[in-house]
Parts: C-alpha cells; sequence; structure tokens
C-alpha cells in the first residue's frame, strides 16, 4: 500500500455517518494540556508557541495482552483493517492543536522506536488546516541508535490535514505536526498499530 517512501493517502476514510459521530464526541472529548516541541526557532519552554492538548484513548504495550477496545474506537480499526492484517492496536491517541499567525512545525520524532505502522485521522473542514511534515531517510529499527538523531533529515512530504483524510505510513518514517493557521482547532487522531499490508510478501 505504501509509495516508495513508505507512506499513504486515503480519502473518504470512514464513513460518513461514523466520521461525524466520532468528529462530535472529539470536540466535546476532556483535552489533556501538553507541551510539544518545535523543530525551529520556538524554545521548549514558550508554551504560547509550543502549546497543544491530547488525549489517550486506548494503550497496550507492544506484544502485551490486549486492553478492551471501546466500540466507538472500532471505525478506526475496520479502516485500517481495509489495508492491513492488525496484529494489535498499541496506541489510539487524540490530539488538539491551537491556531498561530505564523506556522508553527513541531520537532521531527518517530511514535515509537520499534517496527509498527501508524494511521493518523484527521478531523478538519477548512483550508489552512496544517500539515503533517514526513522525512526522510527513514531509520532501521533493527540497527543502532546511532540513527535515529532526527537533525538530518531532509522534508520529503507535507500532507494537508483535510477532512476525513487519513494518512497511513511505516512507523520509522520521521514526522511531524504543524499549527493550523485558519481554523480555531485541529484535531487528528493517531493510531499505532503492529501488522502486515495485504499483499505483502
Amino acid at each position: 500500500m505504501y509509495n516508495e517512501d513508505g507512506y499513504a493517502v486515503v480519502e473518504n476514510a470512514l464513513p460518513q455517518k461514523d466520521y461525524e459521530s466520532i468528529k462530535h464526541n472529539l470536540v466535546h472529548l476532556g483535552w489533556h494540556f501538553t507541551a510539544a516541541t518545535a523543530s525551529e526557532n520556538i524554545q521548549e519552554t514558550d508554551t504560547v508557541h509550543c502549546s497543544s492538548f491530547a488525549r489517550t484513548l486506548y494503550e497496550s504495550e507492544p506484544g502485551k495482552d490486549l486492553a478492551p477496545l471501546g466500540w466507538e474506537l472500532y471505525p478506526f480499526v475496520r479502516c485500517i483493517e481495509k489495508y492491513f492484517d492488525v496484529d494489535q492496536i498499541i496506541r489510539i491517541r487524540a490530539g488538539l492543536l491551537l491556531p498561530k499567525e505564523t506556522e508553527v512545525v513541531h520537532g521531527a520524532h518517530v511514535d515509537i522506536f520499534g517496527p509498527h505502522h501508524t494511521a493518523l485521522f484527521y478531523f478538519c473542514t477548512e483550508e489552512g488546516a496544517g500539515q503533517t511534515y514526513l522525512y526522510g531517510p527513514p531509520y532501521d529499527p533493527y540497527t543502532s541508535t546511532e540513527q535515529l538523531n532526527p537533525t538530518n533529515l531532509q522534508v520529503i512530504d507535507k500532507i494537508e490535514a483535510k477532512e476525513n483524510r487519513a494518512l497511513f505510513f511505516n512507523g520509522n518514517v520521521f514526522h511531524s505536526s504543524s499549527t493550523p493557521k485558519t481554523i480555531y482547532k485541529r484535531i487528528a487522531v493517531n493510531i499505532n498499530f503492529m501488522g502486515t499490508p495485504h499483499g505483502y510478501t
């Protein structure tokens, strides 16, 4: 399913009824403050520029017994299962970013150091909702941690946060979010999982 850079974009990822229901729940979710690290000219202590909110909706350690998955999260899983044989959902995390006058790009990172995949589901209805930056080259999760330094990465693509769009990428692809400029908040759901893309041999 992935292109040569290790990612794929899916439009209209969720059935519209599921999308609207989940979006309603996310808008009214109890959010927790967190600090996101910006990658360019922003101090980590500058929470005016680096503020964001997050809420972990599900979490289970890789290779451990599965925790029960809430019924409201199954539309995400059904979408992922269209493209992957899923072995385990590791984490489902919702994130909310507030707008800034100029774009703030957060630090490049991988969610988990080890083999996995990531799916990002966007809940935005207007243009200017920020982008997901994808960087190369990917790190090799089977070799030493010396390859994990993100300072020498190059941007390979920018994926716009767009209504009911999903971005799938290999977990070894460094990525980062950016702040919206024209909407009052950007909401996305990040899902880390283990599995194999359909047709992979």
